[in-house]
């Protein structure tokens, strides 16, 4: 039994993933790299050190800390991490007492993790919430995830997981049936554009939306299969694009509704914090009313849809 994950975060009172007031636990690692990414330090399992030069005090207790000597202080960069060398092994983080360098990702066992969320059960109970498992994508550590849900699932707490579904059916669907809402991201329809924006095809994942589609629908499940879909309209998606996707939306059985979800750069600064560079910058956040066009095309194909507004 997998009893130990590694996360980098659990937010609790979130009212945007899932039904209700949730407990949302973000797990280490995705097998995509969406060039948009809104939590970076999700996409590598391995932990990262976190740079934030605004609260940088520059003691220097963090360059006399590191063995590496991959530490340099710069009038432009602070106190900046030269990555190439660093091996992120938190020796920094632990000397910085202001918190400018910080590890992103924990290990949490199952015990202490399920002791976390029943804090929260009395405002799952009184929502009609519970606990979603996002990330990164639960499924890269998906035996941990499992055994998380279940654990949900034997005290009466409300199950959800966000999934990229890049990932063998198999365990697409050991989550996807232990949860009461499963969140599928859709990045692009168009194959390539996918391959450019994401890292890899989306072939298995119109798959898997299809296959684990008929599974629900033969079984009368009662859970919500919902495509997420993240838009930078003339990026990911145009509108002959969204035509497309409409078309294939249609042969997803037990699809609930498909929500749209307006692009956003809120993680930009974290991309500098671990040495990354963001694709994005200068791009406006979008509203919902932004969108409106994008979603007729889905309504129009009789397909329910909703615009989420940040």
């Amino acid at each position: 039994m997998k009893d130990k994950a590694n996360i980098f975060n659990i937010q609790r009172y979130s009212l945007h993933d899932g039904p209700g007031i949730r407990t949302l636990v973000f797990f280490k690692g995705c097998p995509l790299r969406c060039l948009w990414c809104a939590n970076p330090e999700g996409i590598y399992q391995k932990n990262e050190v976190q740079y934030i030069k605004q609260k940088c005090t520059e003691c220097g207790r963090c360059i006399e800390a590191c063995s590496q000597n991959c530490i340099k202080a710069t009038p432009e960069a602070g106190f900046a991490i030269e990555r190439t060398k660093c091996q992120n092994c938190g020796a920094c983080a632990q000397k910085c007492f202001r918190k400018a360098k910080m590890i992103a990702g924990y290990e949490i066992s199952l015990d202490e993790l399920m002791g976390k969320i029943r804090k929260d059960k009395a405002y799952f109970e009184s929502s009609g919430g519970g606990v979603t498992l996002g990330g990164g994508d639960p499924i890269m550590q998906a035996d941990f995830a499992e055994n998380l849900l279940k654990a949900c699932k034997a005290e009466g707490i409300g199950t959800a997981i966000e999934t990229t579904a890049f990932t063998s059916f198999d365990i697409y669907k050991r989550c996807a049936i232990l949860c009461d809402t499963v969140f599928t991201d859709f990045k692009a329809f168009d194959d390539e554009k996918h391959r450019a924006l994401t890292g890899v095809s989306n072939t298995r994942i119109k798959d898997n939306l299809q296959r684990l589609g008929s599974y629900l629908a033969a079984r009368e499940n009662e859970i919500s299969l919902i495509v997420r879909i993240p838009l930078l309209p003339d990026v990911n998606y145009t509108l002959s694009d969204m035509e497309q996707a409409a078309d294939f939306f249609k042969t997803i059985e037990a699809l609930t509704y498909i929500e749209i979800l307006p692009f956003h750069n809120l993680g930009e600064s974290k991309y500098e914090q671990l040495g990354l560079e963001y694709k994005f910058t200068g791009k406006d956040n979008l509203k919902a009313a932004d969108l409106q066009e994008y979603a007729e095309v889905l309504r129009n194909a009789d397909l329910s849809v909703k615009v989420t507004d940040w």
